[in-house]
């Protein structure tokens, strides 16, 4: 028997190539209800369920309602790569940019979506961690990269 893994992988490929699957559908509940039910089919756990809906993320097979309807939907327990996704919506990162988690506001400041005045308060943190993933950020301007680099 395949290890879960491998099945997450292979039904993920299914969806990917199968014309009109459900990757291409724009309903974000169509799309939960889906890796819901293929994660009660094949008995995932729920590491393996985050796994599932991660991967649908990072493969980038969505667009920004659907990715900001399934951190609705998980109820936020998909946080860090909801804001390490480069399709989340930008109104979605500035509101990941104050998440209690340090992890989930580095992953908001390294996210090349993120608007710069959301990168500008996350460069005002005092955490190093942070400001570090905002000075490689790509919207940054090189221009604050030198100020910010002169005042330290």
């Amino acid at each position: 028997m395949q290890n879960n893994g491998i099945m997450t992988n292979t039904y993920l490929a299914n969806l990917r190539s199968s014309p009109g699957g459900i990757l291409s559908s724009t309903s974000a509940e169509e799309l939960y209800v889906e890796m819901e039910r293929v994660a009660c089919s094949y008995n995932f756990s729920d590491g393996l369920k985050q796994a599932l809906f991660c991967q649908v993320i990072f493969h980038k097979c969505v667009n920004s309602h659907i990715v900001g309807r399934i951190h609705q939907l998980t109820d936020g327990k998909l946080s860090y790569q909801v804001a390490a996704c480069p399709k989340t919506s930008e109104r979605l990162l500035d509101k990941l940019a104050k998440h209690d988690n340090i992890s989930v506001r580095a992953a908001v400041a390294r996210n090349p979506n993120t608007p710069l005045d959301t990168l500008l308060v996350l460069l005002s943190e005092e955490t190093s961690r942070i400001r570090e993933a905002v000075l490689i950020n790509p919207n940054l301007p090189s221009e604050i990269k030198f100020r910010y680099n002169l005042e330290r």
